[in-house]
This record gives C-alpha cells, structure tokens and sequence, in this order.
C-alpha cells in the first residue's frame, strides 16, 4: 500500500492520469482527519480532494489505546456518497470522481476554502440557526428515503460501521459498573433496529459550512439501523459544548431544537414511541463515550464529572420527548 504525502502526492496523481507533469497544483494538507490523511488539490483548471483511508490513527492525542480499524471503511464511503447522490435531490455529501481501492484512496468534489467548520463556529459562538434547520432537514430525509427499503440493506448489511461508533462508546461502560448492565441492553437496540440509512457520524466536526447551505463529510460508521442513533449523536454534539462555554447554553439548545424542528417536519414515516426512550439513550452514552471511552474529545478536559452527571441524569430519567430533554438539560 502506498502512503501518500504532500512529497509523493503529485507523482500519484500523475501515475493514475488525474494531472499531467506539467501541470502545477496546489497541495494542501487538510486540518482535522485523526484516522486518515486528507488533502486538497487545486490546479488552473480543476479542484479536488483526495482521501486516504489508515489502519492505524496518525493524530493519536484522541485515542487513548492503540487501534486498528477496518480498512475496508473505505467501501463504505464510496457506497455512502453514490447512494446518497441516488436517493436526495439536494445530496449536501462531496461526489466521489475516483476510488484505488488497493490503496484504500478516494477522490471527490471539493467544498469552497473559505468552508467554515461547524464545531469551530459553535466554540467561537456562531451558531449558524438555519443551517441546524438544515441539518435536521437532510437527516429526515436520508432516513424516510431509505426506511425499509431492502435494497439499501442489503447494500449496508455488513456492520463496520456500527462497530467502528461502538468503540467510541462502549468503553465507557465499563466504568460504571452500576449501570453497565442497562448501557449495554441500551446499545444493544442499536444493533437489532434496523429502520433505515443511519449515517452514525453527523457530527459537527464533520460539517462544513458555506453559501448558506452545508457539506457533510466522513462517512465510515455509515450502517443500516436505527435512526434514533443519528438523532441522539447530533444532540449530544450540540449538548457537549455547553460545558466548556456555558454562556451560550441557551443558543447550543436552541440550535438542537432547530435541528429536531427540521427533522420531525420533513420525516415521513411515523416515529415511534420507543424512538424518544432510545436517542436519550443513545445521546447519553454518546456523551459519555466523548469523555469516558477509549477515543475522547480532549476539549471536554476539566468537565468530565459534570459531562458524566448530565449524561447519568438523561440515562435515568422518564424522558419521552424533546422538550423535556431540552428542559432537563437547561435545568442542570
């Protein structure tokens, strides 16, 4: 397996017909990828990205075991990306111009440069209300487009992608020994709902903002499940920030009942009783997997006990719908 650097990078591209000798490009190095290497290249004529898909993390100061991951990850992406530009008329997901497979690379469309990232924008306190809104929109709708639909299935039956958000989560069950038990029957749930397209990773720092709109990235915990799981993941990252900058507590709510309001608006299946019981579960394990699991956020250093207290108090309570969700955490 070749491993691209800003050094033999062009000499790839090359090789495989994507640049000419002469042609002079711009080669990026882009911020943000722990797992794998990412860069931005631009020419006179054409801009793109290029992804490279590791084994093992080359940024390790959020992973605090040693880790090899699937690297057949990479079939996800491409999946995820073709499937998405199907089934959404308005995909907001790169698309994929190029797969080595061999070299576990993919190539697709870039966003603007001056693309703002989400979770950035959240810590300075811009909280971009539209585009949560947004956010809620295009979860609704990947969901309802794939709801029961065996074709999807059977195109995401195999579970990398769940266990890949697994290990950023059930580690952290182990140190509570008094609710372990309820964790793992929580989780569990994960795995046996399988409702539709769950993107597992709709994550802020997956989110890039630009032209009023947004570019979702990152597509390796892409499964067929439950979509409470989606939901609960992008509470907690709204939630999460509001420990470290509790001034803008009131607006990181706010934006997730934004994104709850644009998700119940556009989704067309009913949803479920159990749906309420299961995100709060989820946005809680979620929560605590952030700061108790083997990968954690090293931005939440400080406020573990009170992370650890909230995300406890969702797990325990009779929550059956957002607004007392919302209201619990406003409280606390």
């Amino acid at each position: 397996m070749i491993l691209l650097t800003q050094e033999n990078l062009k000499e790839y591209l090359t090789g495989k017909k994507l640049l000419n000798k002469k042609e002079k490009a711009e080669i990026t190095l882009l911020q943000g990828g722990n797992v794998n290497t990412i860069f931005r290249i631009k020419t006179k004529t054409k801009e793109f990205v290029l992804k490279q898909i590791l084994e093992e993390p080359h940024n390790k100061i959020f992973f605090l075991k040693a880790v090899k991951f699937d690297k057949n990850r990479i079939l996800l992406e491409m999946k995820m990306m073709q499937t998405i530009h199907k089934i959404l008329t308005d995909p907001h997901v790169p698309k994929l111009l190029f797969s080595d497979v061999e070299n576990s690379i993919i190539i697709m469309t870039s966003v603007s440069s001056s693309a703002k990232l989400y979770q950035s924008e959240l810590f300075e306190g811009r909280f971009h209300f539209d585009q949560a809104y947004q956010l809620g929109e295009f979860n609704a709708k990947l969901h309802s487009a794939t709801y029961l639909n065996k074709e999807v299935e059977a195109l995401f039956q195999e579970r990398i992608g769940l266990e890949l958000r697994g290990y950023t989560i059930i580690p952290a069950f182990g140190k509570f020994p008094t609710h372990k038990k309820k964790f793992e029957e929580a989780f569990e749930k994960a795995r046996k709902n399988k409702f539709c397209l769950v993107d597992a990773d709709i994550t802020h720092k997956n989110i890039l903002l630009h032209d009023n709109t947004f570019t979702k990235l990152d597509f390796e915990t892409v499964h067929y499940g439950d979509p409470a799981l989606d939901v609960a993941i992008m509470f907690a990252h709204y939630l999460l920030p509001a420990f470290v900058y509790p001034q803008w507590k009131k607006e990181y709510l706010l934006a997730a009942a934004l994104y709850w309001y644009g998700y119940q608006k556009n989704v067309t299946f009913t949803i479920p009783k159990a749906f309420f019981t299961n995100m709060k579960n989820y946005c809680a394990l979620m929560m605590l997997g952030r700061i108790d699991s083997d990968v954690v956020f090293s931005w939440l250093s400080g406020h573990e006990d009170e992370v650890r207290a909230i995300a406890l108090g969702i797990f325990d309570a009779d929550i059956t719908n957002i607004n007392q969700l919302l209201s619990f955490v406003e409280k606390n």
